[in-house]
Order: C-alpha cells, then sequence, then structure tokens
C-alpha cells in the first residue's frame, strides 16, 4: 500500500507540479495542483474516514508530505493532512474540504475562547499562519478563559486577515479574531494532555518537509553532475565533486533516519523529543 501511494503521489506531482506551476504560485499557492489532490484523496491521507479524510496513518501522511515539499508544491499539505486533520480527529470535528489551515493558541499568540449565554467567542491574534489567505477552513485550538482548551472551525470570512509570506515565499499571514460568534455545539473540547503532541506535530511536519527538499536537492545534484561537461568528461567524475555529493548524501540519509524515528516515536505516544531532533537535524 505504500508502495502505491508513493507512487501515486510522484506521478501526481510530476504532472501538475511543474517549475512552472510553482514559479506562477510565488507568493500564494496553486489552487488547480490542490483540486487535483484532493480528488485523488492525497489531502485527506491520515485523516480517518469516518470524519472526510481519506484514512491511513501518520508514515502515509509524512509520504504525501515529503514528495509535495520535493517538488515545492504551492499548497497546505503539512497543515492539513499532519495538522489541522489530526486536530478535527483528536476532537471530534469533521474534516473540512477545500485547504484547511491551523490556527493555534502559543506562548506568543494568544487565542481566547469564552462562553456566552448563546455559545462561544473567541477573540486573539496569531501571526505567521500558515497559508491563511488561502485556506477555506480555520482549525482553531483556542485556551479556554477559565480553563482548558476548545477545537472549532472558524470560516475565514470571520477573520481579519494581514497576508504576509516566509523566506520561501509561502504564504505567513496574521489572522485577528475579534469576538468572532460561536454556537454551542460548534465548540469541542480538546484535551489538554495533547497539546504537545500537536506541537510536535509541527515539528514533524517541517522536519518532513526539510528531508523531502533535501532529497530533491540530492536527486537534482546528482544529475547536473552527471550530465555537466567540464575538461571534457561529466564533473561527476571529478573526486573533489564526488566527496561533496557523497556528504550531501550522507546528510540526507541521517535527516530520513531522524524523521522516520519521529514518526515512530509519534505512533507510540512519545514524540516529543523525537520530533524536536529531527526538525534540528
Amino acid at each position: 500500500m505504500s508502495d502505491l501511494l508513493e507512487q501515486t503521489t510522484r506521478r501526481l506531482l510530476a504532472d501538475h507540479c511543474t517549475p512552472e506551476v510553482v514559479a506562477a504560485a510565488e507568493g500564494s499557492w496553486s489552487p488547480r495542483l490542490w483540486d487535483q489532490l484532493e480528488q485523488t484523496g492525497l489531502t485527506g491521507v491520515g485523516v480517518p474516514e469516518a470524519i472526510g479524510g481519506s484514512g491511513g496513518d501518520l508514515r502515509g501522511a509524512a509520504t504525501v508530505v515529503r514528495l509535495a515539499a520535493g517538488y515545492a508544491a504551492p499548497v497546505p499539505l503539512a497543515e492539513a493532512a499532519l495538522l489541522a486533520g489530526w486536530v478535527c480527529a483528536t476532537s471530534g470535528l469533521r474534516f473540512p474540504p477545500g485547504p484547511p489551515t491551523l490556527v493555534t493558541d502559543s506562548p506568543d499568540a494568544s487565542v481566547v475562547a469564552s462562553r456566552t449565554a448563546s455559545g462561544w467567542t473567541i477573540r486573539g491574534s496569531v501571526p505567521r499562519v500558515p497559508w491563511g489567505h488561502v485556506a477555506t477552513s480555520m482549525i482553531v485550538v483556542a485556551r479556554v478563559d477559565t480553563d482548558g482548551y476548545v477545537t472549532a472551525t472558524v470560516d475565514p470570512s470571520d477573520c481579519e486577515l494581514v497576508p504576509e509570506v516566509n523566506l520561501a515565499g509561502e504564504p505567513r499571514d496574521t489572522v485577528t479574531f475579534r469576538d468572532v460568534t460561536l454556537a454551542a455545539d460548534a465548540v469541542r473540547p480538546f484535551p489538554d494532555d495533547r497539546i504537545e503532541d500537536m506541537r510536535a506535530r509541527g515539528a514533524l511536519a517541517r522536519a518532513v518537509q526539510m528531508g523531502g527538499a533535501l532529497e530533491r536537492v540530492l536527486e537534482l545534484t546528482t544529475r547536473y553532475a552527471g550530465e555537466r561537461v567540464q575538461f571534457g568528461r561529466p564533473i561527476g567524475r571529478f573526486q573533489a565533486v564526488q566527496h561533496q555529493v557523497a556528504l550531501l548524501a550522507g546528510e540526507v540519509v541521517a535527516v530520513d533516519a531522524a524523521v522516520d524515528a519521529a514518526v515512530d516515536a509519534l505512533l507510540r505516544g512519545d514524540g516529543d523529543r523525537a520530533a524536536a531532533v529531527a526538525k534540528v537535524r
């Protein structure tokens, strides 16, 4: 099954995530690529079918995200499959169609939920939200002003958005909630003891993406070293070049091992340290 998933993902990305598509989406995203991924069920891998996902586990989701990162796919795939989908499964929310993103309370960005007579209100401001202005749904994990955490699906039109980008040209927006009103049955409790798991998944998501990008760098470097001719022979035959490519290959193997260890640890329920190590590596 894992081989089929990898083959399907790789083939779709090769056909629909060309360098031209990536260049055209600079600073934004590719709705067309997202539609292709969503139609084949790849945006919901790792999310239970019962809540609207495609089924599978964390390993499958990591495989899809790793390959997408290798193609620099301009879509919020990690945020959907590895983060928002898991939060929905943990709290019992429905996994929404269209690109979702995750907005969370953190030590440097407060999102607070308060009970009212008719339901809940959410307030707060969070910077650097991945893909905020392209998301059709925001999965929000908010701290309750009395105690604990809750989660809910918020319509982006109910928020204030300030578009920004990161160094890679991907959307990282400031999202502000000004007493957004939600019905009582739209809000679900989120277990306090899963907050660290959520942050560990965030670290893992970035580690998986960095690993996928590094694999792609190695692939392109090896190809170029075999094709570029200098002094009458491919530069890949020069010892100095071979040495540098070998060093790069060693780094790729080390990153892959760290990511695999983090995935295994998260599946066991003790992945905080392993996910942090994988991201740093």
